[in-house]
C-alpha cells in the first residue's frame, strides 16, 4: 500500500525542492531542521492543514482535497540577506511553477498555487537568520476509502 497522499505530496515537493543551485542538498522537513550553522542556507518543509470536500455522490466518494504546506527559506542575517533570500524564494519558485510542472507532483495530477509568503527573524546555530515562509497550497482529487489513492 502506498502512504496517505498527504505524505505522497509533502515528500514529492521535498524532492522538487531539492538541489536548487542556492541551497543543494540542504532542504528539510520540518521535523528536521538543522541546528548546524553549517546548512545555511537551507530550506525546511512543513505540512500545515487541509480542507476536504466531497465532490461526488454514491460510493466510492470523490474528494477534492486543499493541502497547506509551508516552505521556509533561512539565510543568515548579515551582508545583503534580503536579496540573498528572494533569490533563493525565485529558485523555488521556477521549481515549482515555472513550466507544466505547477500542474503535476511526483507523476500525479496536483494543482499546486502560491498564497502568500511572511518574512521572519530566527535563530541558527547561536546566530541571527532571516526567513521567507512560502505559503503553498496543492489542491487534487482522492477516493475518499482510499487514502492513498489520486482520481482525475
Amino acid at each position: 500500500m502506498a502512504n496517505h497522499i498527504i505524505q505522497q505530496v509533502r515528500d514529492d515537493l521535498l524532492a522538487r525542492i531539492t538541489g536548487l543551485a542556492t541551497t543543494g542538498a540542504n532542504a528539510f522537513l520540518f521535523n528536521q531542521i538543522p541546528q548546524d550553522e553549517t546548512k545555511v542556507p537551507f530550506l525546511y518543509l512543513r505540512t500545515m492543514d487541509d480542507q476536504d470536500q466531497r465532490v461526488s455522490l454514491g460510493y466510492p466518494c470523490v474528494e477534492e482535497m486543499l493541502l497547506n504546506f509551508e516552505i521556509s527559506v533561512v539565510v543568515y542575517a548579515n551582508g545583503d540577506y534580503e536579496s540573498a533570500a528572494l533569490n533563493i524564494r525565485k529558485e523555488i519558485e521556477v521549481a515549482l511553477f515555472g513550466s507544466i510542472a505547477a500542474v503535476t507532483l511526483g507523476g500525479k495530477i496536483v494543482l499546486l498555487t502560491r498564497s502568500g509568503a511572511q518574512i521572519d527573524e530566527d535563530e541558527t546555530g547561536g546566530k541571527p537568520t532571516y526567513v521567507i515562509r512560502l505559503q503553498i497550497t496543492a489542491q487534487l482529487r482522492h477516493l475518499e476509502s482510499l487514502p492513498d489513492s489520486f482520481v482525475y
